[in-house]
């Protein structure tokens, strides 16, 4: 062996030193140290990923939250070392025949990658050996024989699907995407015929039919590889590494071999059970926001993962030994929806958002609007160039230019707009924008109010709903038997038979964006509260919560036999049941003053009644509550 260096008395010679490499890490608060590849630290060093870190996890959550400040940076890397030690300890644990198989399959899938980017795998083993990258060995992988450089390339592509999943997000995230994918879906023929607006559609229609971030990220993922600088092995194995972890992360494509080994790989980066996305932002938004829920126990699930082989498909599966451990994890997912998620004043905070968004889209979309308030608006928007939420994606050249597609930039544009607004009277599409404006920059609530907060609260609300649709069946008489299906169980709450019912109702209605649906809902809602005179001036706002209660997390036996985790835990088990309780829809009530022809915040902060609101929402959502509007509730 060469020395690494001479004793303190020894004169220098002509040996060769050698240098030794330092493993590249990134410490953080959930995983502590991540170990980072060659070809990880360049993806995390281009603009375009580094832009995440002005992408927050959970939007405005921090107006309610203070200490969730979570980026989209630090989420990723979370998930991609997640990812990488799901496939590690999985495929180290699995029986030897079973590893073999899987890793023969993917073999011949990336022997063919290979060779569309003229990389044979001997050249991969050489790049492997050469560049001697220590993160593979940290972790256990080589590259001594086909099979051993099949389980690298294989290791490196899960990291890279997870790590990139989230690239593609617009500023504060979902609520923006909803946004914009209502607009996309919008029935406003006036906006259709508007030059900025084909050049929305135009920009984001061509992208692909996954969700919206999905498809930007998968156009960003695939400059990304493109613009690596360096020529030679390395771009090479950068683009089969690229191939394959498009395969990986893209669910279309997973179904393409027979085996099922990409499906079963996707699993990793998303699914129903346990996956990396989820595993990290339970631990990460628990933590965040200072909870004393949101752990459970990770080593226990990584300790207990194998891939099994049934009917010819490759599955990732837990031993029964993870139970406890995965009955936490959902248990806790649950929890971190409910009270982070699904919080009164978060929800409000992204309803504000949302359509201060859709106000400004709307205002943007309309050059041909004549109000001098409007046009002024039209002109900072144009100014601070609000189209690079899509322009960037009309052409490949510009996708760096999504660079600049941040929060800071988007805040800064709402502090000229409500710079702009002042405190004036103005028309009330922009008072409303105004007050949306003062909550998302200052957090000022007076006349931003929440409905109800608590459980008690909504099922006050829905008992007046369903008195109202029980007096409705009680005039109609024996039709009413073709409503047999809606009517409340013998042992259903209020709460339970409005979600069931009505809520499902509102899911199945929206034909068009979901905003833009709740928005005609809402107008109806303020009509029949004003016959009424239960209200004054203001404006009613509902959300609908979305969660999902499909598991599907498969365990396995000493005998090996597949169970369902349902089966086994019936805190899992109940979950649907649980959300079924629970508030599925929040309102709230943002309060006008009329000053002649125009509107400023109201002063005082007076609502409707729970109550009141639920007797007019049935007969308002459906137009009348005669037989046959009824029985638009019918599925």
């Amino acid at each position: 062996m060469m020395s690494l260096g001479t004793s303190a008395n020894s004169e220098p010679d002509d040996r060769e030193v050698i240098f030794v490499r330092s493993l590249r890490v990134i410490k953080e608060p959930i995983h502590d140290y991540i170990a980072i590849s060659d070809l990880e630290s360049a993806i995390l060093n281009d603009p375009l990923f580094q832009r995440l870190h002005h992408i927050t996890q959970n939007g405005t959550a921090y107006l309610t939250y203070p200490s969730n400040r979570t980026s989209r940076f630090v989420h990723s890397l979370g998930v991609m070392h997640l990812g990488g030690r799901m496939l590690t300890a999985a495929l180290f644990a699995s029986e030897t025949e079973v590893r073999a198989k899987l890793v023969a399959g993917f073999l011949k899938v990336i022997e063919k990658a290979a060779t569309d980017v003229s990389f044979r795998l001997d050249q991969v083993a050489t790049y492997l050996n050469q560049t001697e990258d220590i993160c593979y060995r940290q972790y256990g992988y080589g590259a001594e024989t086909k099979e051993r450089i099949a389980e690298t390339l294989m290791f490196q592509s899960i990291r890279i699907a997870c790590v990139l999943h989230d690239v593609g997000h617009p500023p504060f995230s979902h609520t923006t995407e909803h946004v914009l994918t209502s607009q996309l879906q919008s029935s406003h023929p006036k906006a259709t015929r508007s030059a900025p607006y084909a050049e929305f559609l135009r920009s984001l229609s061509g992208l692909g039919q996954q969700k919206l971030h999905e498809n930007v990220g998968t156009a960003l993922i695939g400059y990304i590889f493109s613009a690596i600088s360096e020529e030679g092995d390395r771009r090479r194995f950068a683009q089969l590494c690229f191939l394959i972890a498009n395969r990986i992360a893209n669910e279309g494509l997973t179904a393409e071999t027979p085996d099922g080994i990409f499906s079963c790989l996707h699993g990793i980066v998303s699914s129903n059970g346990f996956d990396s996305d989820r595993g990290d932002y339970v631990l990460r938004d628990g933590y965040a926001s200072s909870f004393e829920f949101g752990e459970y126990d990770l080593t226990r699930i990584l300790d207990n993962l194998r891939f099994v082989l049934t009917s010819g498909h490759f599955e990732l599966v837990a031993t029964t030994a993870a139970t406890s451990a995965l009955e936490s994890y959902f248990l806790e997912r649950y929890r971190v929806w409910r009270w982070l998620v699904f919080h009164h004043s978060v929800v409000r905070g992204e309803v504000a958002l949302s359509r201060a968004l859709t106000i400004l889209l709307e205002i943007f979309f309309d050059p041909s609007s004549a109000d001098m308030h409007e046009s002024a608006i039209r002109v900072i928007l144009e100014d601070s160039s609000f189209n690079r939420l899509w322009s960037p994606f009309a052409n490949p050249e510009t996708y760096p230019a999504y660079v600049a597609c941040d929060e800071p930039w988007l805040l800064s544009l709402f502090r000229q707009l409500q710079e702009r607004l002042g405190a004036s009277p103005l028309p009330r599409k922009l008072a409303m924008l105004r007050i949306y404006l003062d909550y998302i920059l200052d957090r000022r609530k007076t006349t931003f109010l929440t409905l109800w907060k608590r459980a008690e609260e909504y099922e006050e609300f829905a008992n007046a709903v369903h008195d109202t649709f029980h007096a409705a069946l009680s005039t109609i008489g024996k039709k009413s038997g073709q409503l047999k299906t809606i009517r409340k169980g013998e042992n259903e709450s209020s709460t339970e038979w409005f979600n069931r019912v009505i809520m499902s109702w509102i899911s199945r209605s929206q034909v068009t964006g979901e905003i833009e649906s709740m928005r005609k809902y809402e107008v109806s809602l303020q009509a029949a509260l004003k016959r009424r005179k239960f209200i004054s001036e203001g404006a009613l706002l509902l959300k609908p919560l979305h969660f999902s209660t499909k598991i599907d997390s498969k365990l396995i036996d000493k005998a090996g036999r597949l169970l369902r985790l349902e089966g086994l835990s019936s805190v899992v088990d109940n979950l649907p049941a649980a959300w079924n309780k629970d508030m599925q829809l929040r309102a709230y009530w943002v309060s006008l003053k009329l000053s002649g022809t125009e509107f400023t915040a109201g002063e005082d902060a007076k609502f409707p009644a729970r109550n009141k609101l639920g007797r007019v929402f049935l007969s308002a959502l459906l137009g009348g509550t005669t037989v046959e509007h009824l029985k638009l509730l019918v599925c």
